[in-house]
């Protein structure tokens, strides 16, 4: 074994411990912005979307309603 090859070794070890306390604050991070995600009230996300959303309500049963594209039979 030679001197160059354990100072590779060491190095790639001193990194892969850098990438993982990296990796942990990351993880961290993205549990900080779920938590706040799923703090905020029902409707408020609705506001700041690209495509409006839109709150469907199911048909009533026996109503005068008669479902997408088809009419209703007596």
């Amino acid at each position: 074994m030679n001197l160059a090859g354990v100072e590779i070794i060491l190095n790639m070890r001193e990194r892969m411990g850098e990438m993982q306390a990296q990796i942990q604050e990351f993880i961290a991070s993205l549990n900080r912005e779920l938590a706040a995600r799923t703090a905020r009230p029902i409707g408020e996300e609705g506001r700041n979307s690209l495509i409006p959303v839109v709150s469907a309500r199911a048909p009533a049963v026996g109503g005068m309603a008669a479902g997408p594209g088809g009419s209703r039979r007596r």
